[in-house]
């Protein structure tokens, strides 16, 4: 009796879109699913792996599936958008794993649709290819639906959470200003609303790098599914937030003076 060949799961190496290695997948149907997958990396940056293997030689497909993604890194590594199709052929299973940052637009629901409509019935019946090849499809048009990166959300919120706190900031050193008066001296009113002003210029210089960063990954990687709405938002509300500082900054005091003038029209000297 022929000695079973056992496959060397240590050393494997999927550093390609397709991974053939039971060799389930029809010659041209291979590049036409590399094709797909190479469209939405370009489009998306999200990554997606396919691997077949003959046989998990006593291992589970989920554990195979969850150390392959995390060992080869599959998706960026800050949007965690990597999918992992992962098919034993002699257990008759398969396991499609997905990154976290992909919940949104595969979540279980989705997924199950998907494996149940698509993997599944092709599967029993033998046919891998175009299984597969529809499955990639239908993720690119899913993964056409993603309109905002995480540095693009993360850009707007920083923007609004920084005018806020330069209007709190600003409403600080007014009310310390006028409490105070004519007592507190200049110099101290101007390091004083410095400091109370830190958390406010720390979330603008983050609005402004994220919103920048993404609007350049998209323009770089032309990646048409994003908007960049959010991204000039959050840019926008940063920039304010540090005007506005740096203005109060400079003309705090004559601001002050002027409305404590204000304040001061209904009362005089006889």
């Amino acid at each position: 009796m022929e000695k079973e060949i056992q496959f060397d799961f240590e050393n494997i190496n999927i550093q390609k879109n397709v991974n053939d290695f039971a060799c389930l997948i029809e010659e041209g149907c291979e590049a036409e699913i590399d094709k797909v997958i190479d469209e939405i990396e370009k489009k998306t940056q999200m990554e997606v792996a396919v691997v077949t293997i003959d046989s998990l030689q006593g291992k589970t497909i989920d554990e195979l599936a969850f150390s392959l993604f995390n060992k080869f890194g599959i998706g960026k590594k800050d949007e965690n958008n990597g999918i992992l199709l992962l098919i034993s052929k002699d257990e008759n299973q398969y396991r499609l794993e997905i990154g976290l940052g992909l919940e949104k637009i595969l979540d279980k629901a989705t997924v199950k649709k998907l494996t149940e409509n698509i993997i599944v019935p092709d599967f029993r019946k033998g046919i891998y290819a175009p299984a597969i090849l529809k499955l990639v499809k239908t993720i690119a048009k899913k993964a056409g639906m993603t309109e905002f990166s995480k540095n693009a959300n993360v850009s707007l919120c920083t923007g609004i959470i920084s005018i806020f706190l330069s209007v709190a900031a600003i409403l600080i050193a007014m009310g310390t200003a006028f409490k105070n008066i004519p007592d507190i001296k200049t110099l101290y009113l101007h390091v004083f609303y410095i400091l109370i002003s830190i958390p406010a210029i720390a979330a603008s210089v983050i609005a402004i790098i994220c919103g920048i960063t993404d609007t350049a990954i998209i323009a770089t990687k032309d990646i048409k599914t994003r908007r960049i709405s959010r991204s000039m938002a959050g840019i926008i509300l940063g920039i304010i937030s540090i005007t506005s500082f740096t203005f109060i900054l400079f003309y705090l005091q004559p601001v002050l003076d002027f409305l404590a003038g204000l304040f001061k029209l209904s009362s005089g000297n006889y």
